[in-house]
């Protein structure tokens, strides 16, 4: 009988404790209520979004965090002015308007697009600007500007003058597969070396190729501050030393009121005709041919310029765009019309730059050269037409602008003679972007 009561002691005492249980869970359940899956109205979040944030739990945070000093740096923009930039950086009203007459005052042309401007704003003042510590631009390479905080007397401006070195930098190299690249590979500027191709093609017309061992010369106007900072000026000389054939040197220059460029040798004067649109080998001239794909013979209405892939393509003389985009088996193709019912023709671009419509100069970039259309390897396929009558392009060789006088073919070989002496680059590269009109 002892086990029996004992199981039915232990059955009582589960039973009591699952009724406390239930009874409890019962009591519970009248105090909560069940949450609603439904979104919040529009109405019901706006009224979250615009309700006021306790100041009294944030401010003493912000206030504890914030910096007492920020130092900023930025470009100006386009049609920017010093005091709006101070402004948006969150200087005060006052500081920004005194800065900005300071330096405008210094710098009546004001400051060029893109300049560099350092800012170091102080403490928050009562009416939430930051109070102006120091301002500083770049007004050219020998000019550093800066207003400064004088203690209690205000803002002051300040001058610095720096020194520049104006002596001019030389690149020599061999021309190699690619006139272009190989002067790219040994540090001179991308718009320089494009002048360059664009200053020799007006002496080398078709028939005077360049080989890998021909040696490239050019002389280019630099300035570099004490500060390190640097900029590229014009083309000074320009020279290919030619292992067959004519040298061509060229010293650019003011002689007696006409500015260009001459051979100190002849005292010939600048190209007055076309320019040579690439640097090259022709590899195929003009006439009848067999065609190197389709394989038969067909009349071949312009001459193919063998180069390297990316080559720069300038126009030969100025004209209007008349054809921009793909043709066919001339791949990307720009057309260009010139005065006198000339047109020229210049196709298998990998690259187009020219736009339909547009104008342009004797010499400005309009491609570069590729393999696009028929075509077995990068070269131009160039072609010029006289009143829709085809010409062969090696026949229309550049005529010279007069010659000069004997003092003032002295002139230039005065100007060249300082040219030759400079030994070589100072720095491996100088930035597109530094250089200067």
């Amino acid at each position: 009988m002892r086990p029996t009561c004992g199981r039915g002691r232990r059955h009582r005492r589960v039973l009591a404790g699952l009724l406390i249980v239930g009874t409890g869970g019962m009591v519970l359940a009248q105090g909560v209520q069940p949450v609603s899956a439904r979104s919040p109205s529009n109405s019901e979040r706006s009224a979250q979004l615009s309700a006021p944030v306790s100041k009294t739990a944030t401010d003493p945070f912000i206030a504890a965090n914030e910096q007492p000093s920020m130092e900023l740096f930025i470009k100006l923009r386009p049609d920017d002015t010093i005091g709006d930039l101070l402004t948006r950086a969150g200087a005060t009203a006052g500081d920004a308007a005194r800065a900005g007459a300071l330096i405008a005052s210094a710098l009546p042309d004001g400051l060029a697009p893109g300049a560099d401007v350092t800012i170091l704003l102080g403490e928050r003042s009562e009416s939430g600007g930051r109070t102006l510590q120091r301002v500083t631009v770049r007004a050219g390479l020998e000019t550093r500007l800066a207003v400064v905080k004088d203690g209690n007397r205000g803002l002051r401006l300040v001058r610095q003058e720096i020194s520049v070195d104006s002596t001019p930098l030389r690149f020599r190299g061999r021309s190699g597969a690619g006139l272009y690249w190989s002067m790219r590979a040994r540090g001179v500027p991308a718009e320089t070396a494009a002048e360059f191709v664009t200053v020799i093609s007006t002496r080398l017309d078709g028939s005077g190729q360049l080989r890998p061992d021909d040696q490239f010369d050019l002389v280019l106007a630099h300035r570099q501050a004490s500060t390190g900072e640097s900029q590229a000026g014009p083309l000074l000389y320009a020279a290919i030393d030619r292992r067959h054939g004519p040298d061509v040197k060229l010293v650019n220059g003011s002689v007696a009121g006409r500015a260009g460029w001459f051979d100190p040798g002849s005292g010939a004067g600048a190209s007055a005709g076309l320019t040579w649109p690439v640097a090259g080998r022709v590899s195929s001239r003009f006439g009848h041919r067999v065609h190197p794909i389709l394989r038969f013979a067909r009349f071949h209405r312009g001459v193919d310029v063998s180069s390297t892939w990316g080559s720069p393509i300038v126009a030969a003389a100025d004209g209007r765009v008349i054809g921009s985009g793909w043709n066919g088996g001339h791949g990307r193709q720009v057309r260009i019309a010139h005065d006198g019912g000339l047109e020229t023709s210049y196709s298998h671009m990998s690259q187009i730059v020219a736009a339909p419509g547009a104008r342009v100069r004797q010499g400005q970039l309009i491609g570069y050269v590729g393999s696009t259309g028929f075509s077995t390897g990068p070269h131009l396929h160039y072609e010029m037409h006289d009143r829709g009558r085809p010409i062969d392009p090696l026949r229309a060789r550049h005529s010279v602008a007069g010659t000069l006088s004997a003092a003032e073919l002295a002139a230039v070989r005065a100007r060249l003679r300082p040219l030759l002496t400079i030994h070589g680059s100072r720095i491996a590269a100088i930035p597109a972007a530094g250089r200067q009109s």
